[in-house]
């Protein structure tokens, strides 16, 4: 507790600075709204003097998120209007907090609709309502012939979906969901032809596989799921997603792990 106290004492000490908390206390730049309306932001900075450059890195790592965040849950991926960023001093301002992942997921959210790869997540496995429950239950190793049975469940799944048009853009995201990057998956299809969601969702299901509760065995721990994801990374899974997918906290990841499954 000692160390977090200094550690939020040290990031925190420059607002003891009456001017640094004045300038900082209201929020008069309506960002929300520069995506919204043509708007020009300048942001400029001493050339002698860097005692507050790291506030130029908060705000735009806030206009990334925010912006991001906006253009996904409001318009479907994409603000009314374009905004460009010019960071001509960006090696100056000071490091941006995970830079590397707010880009990497903001960039992920432009190709795919959040919402429709929630429903592509909850449904990827409904093809299994057609595999027979001795064989998904099965406590031991499935035979040749149970497992062509098995691997026919994404099929399956998209011929259940099929009559709700709504459900069509997403249809592939969960025929391919068992692809694998070495092209050994499901369909042998080569990597560069698996959709992105799909590579999510695999990563997803191979962590759930792990640490879930089975008829054919006990859950393994949120270290032992994560090890082998990295371990199968560009072999099985995306390395890319991967990198990504560790940022994740571990009490995040355990939201989502029920108690036991039930077929």
């Amino acid at each position: 507790m000692k160390s977090i106290l200094i550690s939020c004492a040290t990031r925190l000490a420059p607002f003891d600075i009456k001017e640094l908390r004045e300038l900082t206390e209201y929020d008069e730049m309506d960002i929300e709204d520069i995506g919204e309306t043509k708007t020009a932001l300048f942001m400029i900075m001493s050339d002698t003097d860097s005692t507050f450059n790291f506030l130029m890195a908060m705000l735009e790592a806030q206009l990334f998120n925010i912006l991001c965040d906006i253009a996904g849950e409001k318009h479907g991926g994409k603000l009314p209007i374009h905004v460009r960023f010019i960071l001509d001093e960006f090696a100056n301002i000071g490091k941006i907090p995970d830079f590397e992942k707010i880009i990497s997921v903001n960039s992920l959210k432009k190709e795919i609709n959040p919402v429709s790869l929630e429903y592509a997540s909850l449904l990827h496995d409904v093809g299994k309502l057609g595999v027979p429950e001795a064989i998904l239950n099965k406590p031991g190793k499935l035979t040749d012939e149970e497992w062509k049975i098995m691997y026919s469940h994404p099929e399956t799944g998209i011929k259940i979906l099929k009559p709700l048009k709504t459900f069509s853009r997403i249809s592939d995201w969960i025929l391919y969901h068992h692809e694998r990057i070495d092209g050994k998956g499901y369909y042998k299809i080569p990597d560069e032809k698996i959709p992105l969601a799909a590579r999510i969702i695999a990563i997803a299901d191979t962590y759930s596989a792990i640490t879930m509760r089975r008829s054919y065995k006990e859950p393994r721990t949120h270290a032992d799921a994560m090890r082998i994801i990295q371990e199968v990374a560009g072999k099985q899974l995306d390395a890319d997603l991967v990198k990504i997918f560790m940022t994740i906290p571990e009490e995040e990841l355990k939201k989502c792990i029920p108690e036991q499954v039930k077929y």
